[in-house]
C-alpha cells in the first residue's frame, strides 16, 4: 500500500511542482507559444510582489532567496538573502504598509521574513517544530498572520505567525498535510496526512485584533481532493476544476481545466486541462493553459503553450524530520503567479519565468460581474446592522433575491436586526446582470450572541465579589494516566467583555477564592495557597494552612478562610497575615463525633455571622440521626449556590445550576443541545433555558451558540460552564464565554429566592438568661407568610413558628445533656469518672481555645440547631448549626460516679463467675468467655493512642509538604 504522504509527495511532483504536463492538443488549436526567461540557478519556489512585479525564489541548494526584475524579457537579478538549510517555500504578505517574503525551510526550525523591497531581514522566528514543509496566507493586508505546515503524517500541524509582534503564536490546526487560507483570511482549508485526505474548511470566529486566530470547522466530507485555490475575492475556492463557495459547503460550477490562477483585473479563471482525476499527464507533452471566464465559468478565447521542458524532472527536497523514512519529502513547486498591474500570468518553474500577457489567451471583452460586501461577516443578536456592497463595474445591475427574515435592501446596502432565533449561519443572495450575462452571488453572515473569546477551554471560574472581574482555569491532562500536566489561568472583565491576562502554571487547581485585588487558589489536598495578582496574574506569595484545605472563602471581604477538615487557618486578604478567627462566631452542626465541616457566611446582616466547625467536641443529637445525613437545598446566605446540585452527565449530558442570590430574583439556568442539519456536515445548538426557581416552569428560552459536532479545531475540551449572577448568566461552550443577560423587566415568575440566616452571635450557653437561651433567625425573601420549624426539637427546644425565634431551656434540656454525656464518656474499671471528664475536657480544649481564645469552663457539647423555613408557595430552605454548651461538671460527675460503682460491681460479678464455677456446671464444657472491662479499657487506650498517632502522622505530613514547596520555590 502507497503511503499517503508519499503518494502526495509523488503526485505534489508531477502536479504542482512539475505543472502536470496535459494532453497535448492539435497544433491547429494551439494558436500561441510562450516565451520562457532563464534564470541562472534552479529554485525551489516563487512569489510576486503584486505591487513592484517583482519575483521572489528561494534557492533550496545554497539555502538563498533571490529577488528578480522582469524587463525586457531578461530577468535581473537584483537582491540575494540567506535563509536557512534548504528552503522549500515561500509566499508574499503586505501587512498594513509593510510589505514582506515569508520563507520556511525543511531542515531548520525557523521562520524567516524578509523586506519584499530588498530582501534585507525583518525577522527570523522559531517555528514550533521540525519540517516544514509550506507557507501560505491571505491577500488582508489587516490580516497579521501567517501560516506554515510542519511534522509528518499524523504528527503534521499548522502554525502561526504573528506578524505584529515577529513571533509563533502557536497552533491553528492539527493533523494538517497542506492547506490555504481565503483571501480575506476569514476561512482556512486543511487537507490530511491520511486516505482519503478530507475536504475541510474552517471558518475565523475570531478576530484579527486577537493574539491568535481561532477557527471554528464549518464543513467537512471524508474524500480526497486536490489542493485548495482560493480566489481573490471569497467569493469562490477552486479544487481541481470544481468552483465551491468560500466555505466549500456548495458547489457551483464545473470547469473543463485544472485552476491554477484568478485574476482580479479581469474576469478570468486560468486552468490546465489534464486526463485523469489526480492531473497526472504525460511530461514529455508541451503544457497548454486555458481561460474560463469568472462571470460565466465557460471557456473561452484560444490556449496557450507552455515551452516542453516546462516542470520536467523535479527532485523531492529532504522533510527534515528525524526518524522518518525517506520518501517524506517536500517536491519543489511551480507558481502560477497572476501580476494584474502588469496584465501577465508569471509561469514559474525551476530555471525559468514564462510571462504570459492576458491578451495572448484572446478572451471575449466582458464585463466583470463581482460585488464584494465590506462589512463584517458576523453580526449580534439584536444589534442592527448594516452590509455595504462595492461593485467591480459600476454598469453591472444588482438586485438582492434572498435575504434573511427581517433584513431589507436598498440599493447597495442591506441592514438586518437579527433576532435570538435567527442564531446561526444566513445567507445573502444577490442577482448580477450586465446584457445577456448574468451570475448568482451569495454572501454567508452569521448571527452571534456577543461573547468574551478565552484562550482556553475552562474547567471552573470564580467572581470577585462585585461580580465584574472572573478567574477561570483550564487543568490539561495526560490522557494515559489522568494525571494534570498543566494548568491554565485567566482573568476576564466581563463588564468590558474582554481578557485582562492569561498565563500557563504547574498548579493543579482544585478550587479558588477571588478579592477586589487577588486570587488565591489550593490544589487537591494540599495545605498551601498560592496567591497572584487579579489583574495580571503575577504571582504575589505562598501561605501555608493548618491543615489540608477542603475550601477557600472570603469573609467581609478581609479576611481569608482555609477550612480543612479539623482546622480553619485565617487570612488577611490584604497582606496576607495570620489572624484570629472572628469573635461573633456559632459553631457548624455536624455528625456525632468530631466535627468535619465548612464555613457557612453571611455578610449581609447588620452583624455580620460566621459559622464555623471545631474538632473534639461531640453533638447532641441523639435520635435525629438523620438529620446529619440529609442533603439540605442551600445555605442562603449571601453567595451564589446551587439547587439542585450541579450535574454533568458525560461530555453531553445535562448540565443545570442555579443563580441564587441574597434579595434577588432566582432562577435556575439549564444548558440544551440541539442537532441541527448544516450541508453534509452536523453541528449542534446550545440554548439556555431560563426557569422559575420555586415552581421549575420556563421563563425564556435563550439561543446561545452553535457548534460544529465533528472536533473542537482549537485544541481544547468540549467544556461547558454556568456562573450565575445578579442581572446576567454566563454561559461558557469551549473557547468562548457568552453574557446572557435577564430578561428586563423581571418577569413575575421569578420570585425572590428565600434566605435564612441567624441573627444572634451566641457562642456559648452561658450568655444565657436565667436558664433561658434565645436565638432569633431573620427570613428574606419568597412570598407571603412563613413558616417556620425545627428539625431537631428535643425537651428544652422550641421554636416560634411565625417569628423563628429558637428558645433553649437548661432545665429541660440538661436531663437529656447529661444523659447523651454519660453515654459518651467512658467510666468504669480503669477509667474513674474524674479521669474520664478530664480526658473528654482536654480534648476539646485545644479547638476551644483556638476558637474562643480559652479553655472550657464545664464540659462541652454541641446542640445541634436546624432550623426550616417555608413561604406560601411552598419554597422552603433549611440552615443548620450548632451552640456550644458548657454543661456544669457536677451533675454529670454525680451521674458518672454511680455508672462507675455500677461497672465495678458488675465487673467484679463478672470475674467471680468466671473463676469460680457454679453447682451443676458441666467441666467437661467450655466456659463462654465473659466480657472483661480491663481488656474494654486496653482496647479503647489503644483506639485512642491510634488516633493520636493519625493526628501526629498528618500534622508530620502537612510539615513535610509545606518543606518540599520551599525548597521547590528557592529552586
Amino acid at each position: 500500500m502507497l503511503n499517503c504522504e508519499a503518494w502526495w509527495s509523488q503526485w505534489t511532483f508531477r502536479f504542482l511542482v512539475g505543472a502536470t504536463a496535459v494532453l497535448a492538443l492539435a497544433q491547429t488549436d494551439v494558436r500561441a507559444e510562450a516565451k520562457a526567461v532563464g534564470l541562472a540557478s534552479t529554485f525551489a519556489d516563487f512569489a510576486l510582489n503584486p505591487e513592484t512585479g517583482q519575483v521572489a525564489a528561494i534557492d533550496a541548494e545554497r539555502g538563498t532567496a533571490a529577488l528578480f526584475t522582469l524587463k525586457d524579457s531578461k530577468a535581473e537579478q537584483v537582491a540575494t538573502a540567506t535563509v536557512g538549510a534548504t528552503p522549500v517555500s515561500i509566499c508574499f504578505k503586505r501587512f498594513g504598509s509593510k510589505s514582506y517574503f515569508a520563507v520556511v525551510c525543511s531542515q531548520e526550525s525557523n521562520f524567516t521574513l524578509l523586506n519584499a523591497a530588498d530582501l534585507t531581514r525583518a525577522a527570523k522566528i522559531p517555528t514550533s517544530g521540525a519540517g516544514t514543509s509550506l507557507v501560505f496566507c491571505s491577500l488582508n493586508p489587516e490580516d497579521p498572520f501567517v501560516y506554515y505546515t510542519y511534522g509528518s503524517g499524523h504528527d503534521s500541524r499548522c502554525g502561526v505567525i504573528d506578524v505584529r509582534n515577529m513571533s509563533d503564536a502557536g497552533t491553528a490546526f492539527a493533523s494538517i498535510m497542506d492547506g490555504a487560507i481565503s483571501a480575506s483570511g476569514r476561512f482556512g482549508y486543511q487537507r490530511g496526512p491520511w486516505s482519503p485526505s478530507g475536504f475541510t474548511s474552517f471558518r475565523m470566529t475570531s478576530s484579527f485584533a486577537a493574539k491568535k486566530p481561532v477557527f471554528q470547522i464549518e464543513f467537512s466530507e471524508h474524500r480526497s481532493v486536490h489542493p485548495y485555490l482560493p480566489d481573490p475575492f471569497d467569493s469562490y475556492t477552486a479544487v481541481g476544476g470544481v468552483l465551491h463557495t468560500a466555505d466549500l459547503t456548495r458547489q457551483v460550477a464545473s470547469i473543463n481545466l485544472n485552476v491554477v490562477a484568478f485574476a482580479s483585473a479581469r474576469p478570468l479563471v486560468f486552468g490546465m486541462q489534464v486526463n485523469d482525476s489526480f492531473g497526472r499527464a504525460d511530461q514529455n507533452k508541451p503544457l497548454v493553459l486555458q481561460a474560463a471566464s469568472y462571470n460565466t465559468f465557460q471557456i473561452t478565447g484560444e490556449p496557450v503553450t507552455l515551452p516542453v521542458y516546462f516542470g520536467i524532472a523535479s527532485t523531492p527536497l529532504p522533510r527534515g524530520v528525524a526518524g522518518q523514512a525517506d520518501f517524506k519529502a517536500v517536491a519543489t513547486r511551480n507558481r502560477f503567479l497572476p501580476d494584474d498591474k502588469r496584465q501577465q500570468l508569471l509561469c514559474c518553474s525551476r530555471n525559468q519565468i514564462v510571462p504570459v500577457p492576458y491578451d495572448e489567451f484572446k478572451a471575449a471583452e466582458e464585463p466583470f460581474l463581482q460585488l464584494a460586501m465590506k462589512s463584517p461577516e458576523v453580526v449580534r443578536i439584536g444589534t442592527a446592522s448594516e452590509f455595504a456592497f462595492s461593485l467591480t463595474d459600476d454598469k453591472v445591475e444588482v438586485e438582492f433575491t434572498g435575504l434573511p427574515d427581517g433584513a431589507k435592501a436598498e440599493k447597495l446596502k442591506v441592514t438586518w436586526s437579527p433576532e435570538p432565533a435567527q442564531l446561526g449561519t444566513h445567507t445573502i443572495t444577490a442577482r448580477l446582470k450586465s446584457g445577456d450575462l448574468e451570475r448568482i452571488q451569495t454572501f454567508n453572515v452569521e448571527a452571534a450572541n456577543e461573547s468574551i473569546l478565552l484562550p482556553f477551554s475552562p474547567n471552573g471560574m470564580v467572581m470577585n465579589p462585585a461580580g465584574t472581574i472572573g478567574v477561570c482555569w483550564q487543568s490539561l491532562q495526560n490522557n494515559s494516566d489522568g494525571v494534570i500536566t498543566e494548568t491554565r489561568l485567566a482573568t476576564v472583565d466581563v463588564r468590558g467583555r474582554k481578557v485582562l491576562a492569561s498565563k500557563a502554571d504547574s498548579l493543579r487547581i482544585q478550587g479558588a477564592a477571588v478579592s477586589d485585588k487577588h486570587v488565591f487558589l489550593y490544589e487537591p489536598n494540599g495545605s498551601f495557597i498560592q496567591i497572584h495578582d487579579l489583574l495580571t496574574l503575577a504571582r504575589v506569595k505562598t501561605v501555608y494552612a493548618d491543615d489540608l484545605i477542603s475550601r477557600l472563602t472570603i469573609y467581609r471581604d478581609d479576611t481569608l478562610l482555609a477550612l480543612g477538615p479539623a482546622r480553619t487557618s485565617v487570612f488577611n486578604v490584604s497582606n496576607f497575615s495570620r489572624k484570629k478567627l472572628p469573635t461573633d462566631a456559632t459553631l457548624e452542626l455536624s455528625s456525632l463525633g468530631p466535627v468535619w465541616g465548612q464555613a457557612v457566611l453571611d455578610d449581609k446582616l447588620e452583624k455580620p455571622r460566621l459559622l464555623l466547625g471545631a474538632a473534639g467536641v461531640f453533638s447532641l443529637d441523639g435520635e435525629s440521626g438523620a438529620l446529619n445525613r440529609s442533603n439540605f437545598s442551600h445555605k442562603m446566605l449571601g453567595e451564589p449556590q446551587q439547587q439542585p446540585p450541579q450535574q454533568n452527565v458525560g461530555r453531553r449530558g445535562p448540565l443545570e445550576q442555579a443563580g441564587v442570590l441574597a434579595d434577588q430574583p432566582a432562577y435556575r439556568a439549564r444548558i440544551e443541545f440541539q442537532a441541527v442539519p448544516n450541508g453534509k456536515a452536523s453541528t449542534n445548538r446550545m440554548t439556555v433555558l431560563l426557569q422559575d426557581w420555586v415552581r421549575g416552569s420556563l421563563i425564556q428560552k435563550v439561543p446561545v451558540a452553535v457548534r460544529s459536532s465533528y472536533q473542537n479545531p482549537r485544541g481544547g475540551s468540549n467544556n461547558r460552564l454556568i456562573v450565575p449572577l445578579a442581572d446576567q448568566v454566563l454561559v461558557g461552550w469551549e473557547d468562548e464565554l457568552y453574557p446572557i443577560p435577564l430578561p428586563k423587566p423581571l418577569p413575575p415568575e421569578f420570585r425572590t429566592g428565600i434566605t435564612l440566616r441567624p441573627d444572634h452571635s451566641h457562642q456559648t450557653f452561658q450568655d444565657a438568661k436565667d436558664g433561658v437561651l434565645t436565638l432569633p433567625h431573620v427570613a428574606t425573601g419568597g412570598s407571603g407568610q412563613k413558616t417556620f420549624s425545627l428539625r431537631f426539637a428535643p425537651s428544652g427546644l422550641e421554636i416560634d413558628q411565625s417569628t423563628g425565634v429558637v428558645t433553649v431551656r437548661w432545665s429541660e434540656l440538661s436531663p437529656r445533656v447529661v444523659d447523651f454525656l454519660q453515654k459518651m464518656i467512658p467510666v468504669g474499671p480503669g477509667s474513674e469518672p474524674a479521669a474520664s471528664i478530664a480526658n473528654y475536657r482536654a480534648g476539646a480544649a485545644e479547638a476551644l481555645k483556638r476558637h474562643f481564645g480559652r479553655e472550657p469552663d464545664g464540659v462541652p457539647i454541641l446542640l445541634p440547631i436546624a432550623v426550616r423555613v417555608q413561604d406560601e408557595d411552598a419554597q422552603s430552605t433549611e440552615l443548620r448549626y450548632s451552640v456550644l454548651i458548657e454543661a456544669p461538671v457536677e451533675p454529670l460527675m454525680e451521674r458518672l460516679t454511680k455508672v462507675y460503682q455500677t461497672e465495678v460491681a458488675k465487673a467484679a460479678t463478672m470475674k467471680t463467675s468466671v473463676t469460680a464455677p457454679q453447682q451443676g456446671d458441666n467441666p467437661l464444657r467450655p466456659k463462654q468467655p465473659a466480657a472483661d472491662a480491663d481488656e474494654v479499657r486496653k482496647l479503647r487506650e489503644k483506639i485512642e493512642t491510634l488516633d493520636a498517632r493519625v493526628d501526629l502522622l498528618t500534622r508530620q505530613m502537612a510539615e513535610l509538604i509545606k518543606k518540599l514547596d520551599e525548597q521547590n520555590q528557592k529552586k
